[in-house]
This record gives structure tokens, C-alpha cells and sequence, in this order.
């Protein structure tokens, strides 16, 4: 459910993504580059903040950037799973051939089956279903 991020605010500052793509895997979380967040105005914000309001829960700790880069944590894992399937096969006297070009269409059959599952909605997978016919 959370794979886009348009926004983001805490008591004090409303951010609009202006990215590219507000894909969460891709946008850039410098929140003091106004060419990627932009600030709402503070006039904006206290028209729609009651006057004097405050809120009882204890300040926020700052944002930070995510300590890994999650296309090189998608690789590695990805090598891992590889390397463990290929060796339990292994174990069982079969052999393993790996096809990137066919794994590269499996992506986006995983990313549609995972948002199905998360969200309960079905997405067309006919470009998938032809992608593999073409390349099997």
C-alpha cells in the first residue's frame, strides 16, 4: 500500500513531492532541495491550522535518508536467492541455468502478483503473458 509518497508533513511543515516519479524505490528524501519538496507557504499553513492549537505527542526526531540503497539491497538479495536455489539443486543432482532476459519479465509478474495480494486488486498481466510466450 505505501509504494508512492506525494507528501510529507510533521506539526510544522507540509512537503510536496515534485519529482519526477513519487515511486518510493526512487525519490530522493532531500527535503531541503526545493527542486525535489516543495515547502507549503507558512501563511497556507495557518489557514488551515487552528490558532494556538499544539499537539500533546513529543516532537518528531528529524527525517534522514534511508541507510541503504534499495537497488543494490534488491541485487544482492536477489544473488542470494540465486545462489541457495542453484545449491539445493545442486543437492539433488540438477542443474541450474539462469535466464536474465526471462527474469527481467518475471519482475513485473512478482510486482502484479504483490500488489494483488496486498491490495486485492487484479492487474492485467496480457503484456506479461505475451512477453513470455515471446520468449519462451
Amino acid at each position: 500500500p505505501y509504494r508512492t509518497v506525494g507528501c510529507v508533513f510533521n506539526h510544522r511543515t507540509f512537503l510536496a513531492n515534485c519529482q519526477p516519479s513519487d515511486a518510493v524505490n526512487v525519490c530522493i528524501f532531500d527535503f531541503q532541495n526545493p527542486s525535489r519538496w516543495k515547502a507549503m507557504s507558512e501563511e497556507a499553513l495557518k489557514s488551515v491550522c487552528a490558532p494556538g492549537a499544539t499537539s500533546s505527542l513529543p516532537p518528531v526526531p528529524p527525517l534522514s535518508a534511508p541507510s541503504l540503497d534499495p537497488a543494490a539491497v534488491s541485487n544482492q538479495l536477489e544473488l542470494e536467492i540465486r545462489f541457495l536455489v542453484s545449491e539445493h539443486r545442486k543437492d539433488l543432482n540438477l542443474t541450474t541455468v539462469w535466464d536474465d532476459h526471462l527474469s527481467y519479465l518475471l519482475s513485473s509478474a512478482l510486482w502484479a502478483y504483490e500488489l494483488e495480494r496486498c491490495t486485492s486488486v487484479s492487474c492485467g498481466n496480457e503484456e506479461f503473458q505475451d512477453a513470455v510466450r515471446t520468449a519462451v
